[in-house]
């Protein structure tokens, strides 16, 4: 007996009428899976062509139809069964003695890929100070570092970038995507933390009190939590704007740390903890969303 997923196949005799249901199942999902370059037809009658999940169509219907192919032509167990068929919680035996029952409809994934980088070396990195929302400008060898991320970032697909509003990140963008038909989005949710008194202060300063900033504002600033939470408010729209999407994010080192707390279930003592040192990478990525 065929098991319903990605190519796993598996036997069994212990289960009466099982077999004869999966039979009936797959007899179904015959009708998704057309002969290469052809076109078929989902359950609910809407077509489908191979190698397309039926859960990138947007629904126009009573519901999504079950399964569609891969670009390997494999069963894509990403689209949901069409509402007449939800009720059923279907478990098929397989050789591992793992079960995967079915559970139901899920919800459309609302996911987004993440591609984060810090901005260009600035005036201020050169000098050791730490900037926070104060605004210096790149230094030259940034600009020259926005010329390789351009070369680097060229055959990315990607749907938006967005950049912080200050300007060392927002010219990191400019620069690094200038002539590209991508769209870049300024948005100060991606502001370095507010240092508050200590904006420009030196970085060795700064970074004796980060770590009793979690929770508790830098005096006359904000504290890591209140990153992270503009961070999610970003990063929630961008995954109900961008479902499956790619955007590429231009920020500072404060978004970076709540990126690992938020994206990959770090606590935010100890994503902040590790961000020092030679933490620094050209890029990280992340998904994000349910």
């Amino acid at each position: 007996m065929r098991v319903v997923g990605r190519g796993q196949t598996s036997e069994s005799s212990q289960a009466p009428g099982l077999i004869e249901l999966a039979t009936a199942l797959e007899q179904r999902l015959e009708r998704l899976v057309p002969e290469p370059g052809a076109r078929g037809e989902a359950l609910d009658g809407r077509p489908i062509e191979r190698g397309r999940s039926l859960a990138e169509r947007p629904p126009d219907g009573d519901g999504e139809a079950i399964l569609g192919t891969d670009e390997r032509g494999q069963l894509d167990g990403h689209a949901i069964l069409p509402r007449k068929l939800s009720t059923w919680a279907v478990a098929l035996p397989n050789t591992s003695g793992t079960h995967h029952p079915y559970r139901g409809p899920a919800t459309r994934a609302r996911r987004v890929h993440i591609i984060y980088a810090t901005h260009a070396t600035s005036t201020d990195n050169l000098a050791g100070v730490a900037s926070g929302h104060a605004d210096p400008n790149l230094a030259p060898r940034g600009v020259e570092e926005c010329a390789e991320r351009r070369a680097r970032w060229a055959d990315r697909q990607l749907d938006l970038v967005v950049a912080s509003d200050l300007l060392r990140a927002r010219r990191t963008a400019e620069l690094a995507f200038e002539g590209c038909d991508i769209p870049i989005r300024i948005d100060p949710r991606l502001r370095e933390c507010d240092y508050g008194d200590l904006n420009g202060a030196p970085k060795a300063e700064v970074d004796r009190l980060r770590p009793s900033r979690v929770a508790e504002p830098f005096p006359g600033g904000e504290s890591y939590e209140a990153v992270a939470a503009r961070v999610r408010d970003l990063l929630d729209d961008l995954s109900a704007e961008y479902p499956r999407g790619t955007a590429l994010l231009i920020g500072h080192h404060a978004p970076y740390v709540a990126l690992e707390h938020l994206a990959r279930g770090v606590p935010l003592a100890d994503a902040l903890a590790a961000a020092t040192g030679d933490y620094w990478q050209p890029e990280w990525e992340y998904d994000y969303g349910d």
